[in-house]
């Protein structure tokens, strides 16, 4: 047979290509084939899922039942399973507490030598039963390299008064993601990326010496500190911090002396995100990013200054800076001339600043984002859309909470000849073709249309362009523009017609 000649490599090329109904009847037609597809490298497409929330049901009188049911079902395919899992997903509550434990076992007998990825949803009194026997069985793993621990009823109260902190240890793992309150700490020598409360990371007895994760590159806090005494030391923990390459804070950050202590300490960074409000006391303390040589991304969604001073952000020190998300609304901004991603928060009192600082890097910028406060009509920034031709090297327009009409891109003055893809959102979209769209970008290769309603995506977007010869038809059966505007509000164009 002439496929079976085939190498392995060209095998997992074809098997790339079916959908998951039919590799699963390929591995029903040879053993060669489902060796190949369950017992070689390509098994990390798959991942072998225990999930007891989803599976009990809310009703307590068949907890019991159900919970006995699942946990015979799951230990009798762990238990005869010849696939070799690399990836495995285990959802627990503590309704299946009397079976949590010989569940954990068996997948640690089972898949322990071949495990590259652990994902764990666990609730309070599961996560107090297993942590352990994870302190114990994780240092065996020799594959693991991406280790994930969710609390799945966010109980941080119960947590409060843990007695005993363990250490998690591994000469493998490479990524790790705490979502949970459960207190640890971590000795992880290859860990490249960290994801969850920084107060993880801390040593034990939060001693004055260099963190047990010496190879961290990135770094994200997406978990709020509930320990008070640990929030006066989260500076201390930044300074021991390894050179780390990238930082996104998805909390909320109101403290200077953390702000002032990245600037000053954490100058390998590269990128850094603020995805929650920023709230520093004065401007002056914000200026201190000037010490981020190195820095190429930067995200600010939200910016608060205690002292209500004017937000007059100065970015030109940041030579290196190629993307700057500024969501934030803010009175002036000064870019270095390395911008070439860009993305600004506009309303009618900034618009004109705005305008002056998209102009200032027009020759170089390829990608940008309009976040607009516009609900009506004339709370649209005309002024801003008018310019948005000279910006000659622009592949990319974003417009964001924008108000959308049939008339939207008449004020372009001439076309944008360079733009290949343009995205709008909006929680309400009230309108789906455009006058002149075609003519106003002529080379535009996708459309990208988002509601809270429907998402409408092209790759022709002359579906979505409304000749003057079609305007002037429909309107003259009507006796105002509104009136046109509320019968063309019409669904997107049909699937059918979409590429």
């Amino acid at each position: 047979n002439y496929i079976d000649s085939l190498p392995d490599e060209l095998l997992y090329m074809v098997f790339d290509l079916l959908n998951l109904k039919s590799v699963k009847a390929a591995s029903l037609t040879c053993r060669k084939w489902n060796n190949i597809l369950f017992s070689s490298v390509y098994t990390n497409r798959f991942t072998f899922v225990i999930d007891a929330m989803k599976l009990i049901p809310s009703i307590p009188l068949s907890f019991v039942s159900r919970a006995k049911d699942l946990a015979s079902q799951a230990l009798r395919v762990l238990a005869h399973t010849r696939r070799s899992y690399r990836n495995v997903r285990w959802s627990a509550s503590s309704c299946m507490n009397l079976y949590n434990s010989t569940i954990f076992t068996t997948i640690d007998q089972q898949f322990a030598n071949y495990l590259t990825r652990l994902e764990l949803s666990l609730d309070y009194s599961t996560t107090v039963d297993i942590f352990p026997r994870l302190v114990q069985t994780v240092p065996q793993m020799s594959q693991l390299r991406t280790l994930q621990l969710k609390d799945s009823d966010w109980n941080s109260f119960c947590f409060s008064n843990q007695d005993i902190i363990p250490t998690l240890r591994s000469e493998t793992l490479r990524h790790l993601m705490v979502r949970s309150q459960f207190k640890f700490w971590v000795d992880l020598p290859q860990l490249e990326s960290f994801n969850g409360s920084l107060s993880v990371i801390d040593r034990p007895e939060r001693i004055l010496e260099p963190l047990a994760v010496p190879s961290l590159k990135f770094l994200t806090i997406s978990v709020a500190e509930t320990d008070n005494e640990f929030k006066t030391r989260q500076p201390t923990v930044i300074r021991l911090l390894p050179p780390v390459e990238a930082m996104h804070w998805k909390v909320k950050l109101s403290s200077d002396e953390v702000f002032l202590t990245i600037c000053e300490s954490c100058t390998t960074l590269t990128e850094l995100g603020f995805h929650r409000s920023l709230c520093l006391s004065n401007i002056g303390v914000y200026s201190n990013l000037d010490k981020l040589i190195n820095l190429r991304v930067l995200t600010i969604n939200d910016l608060k200054i205690a002292d209500e001073s004017p937000l007059d952000l100065d970015f030109s020190p940041l030579t290196k800076l190629e993307k700057l998300s500024l969501a934030a609304v803010v009175d002036s901004v000064t870019l270095p001339k390395s911008v070439q991603m860009l993305e600004l928060g506009v309303n009618q009192n900034n618009e004109q600043s705005m305008i002056n600082t998209i102009l200032d890097c027009s020759e170089q910028l390829k990608e940008l984002v309009l976040s607009l406060c516009a609900e009506l009509p004339e709370d649209m920034p005309t002024e801003m859309l008018k310019i948005l031709p000279r910006l000659k090297n622009l592949v990319v327009l974003e417009i964001e909470n924008g108000y959308f009409g049939e008339s939207t891109f008449l004020c372009l003055e001439s076309p944008m000849e360079r733009l290949r893809t343009l995205k709008l959102y909006e929680d309400h979209l009230r309108m789906y073709r455009f006058l002149q769209l075609k003519e106003k970008f002529p080379n535009l290769k996708e459309l990208v249309i988002e509601s809270l309603e429907k998402v409408s995506k092209s790759t022709n977007p002359d579906l979505y362009s409304l000749s003057a010869a079609d305007f002037t038809s429909r309107s003259s059966r009507f006796g105002s523009s509104a009136e046109f505007e509320s019968y063309f509000t019409s669904p997107s164009p049909s699937s059918s017609d979409s590429d």
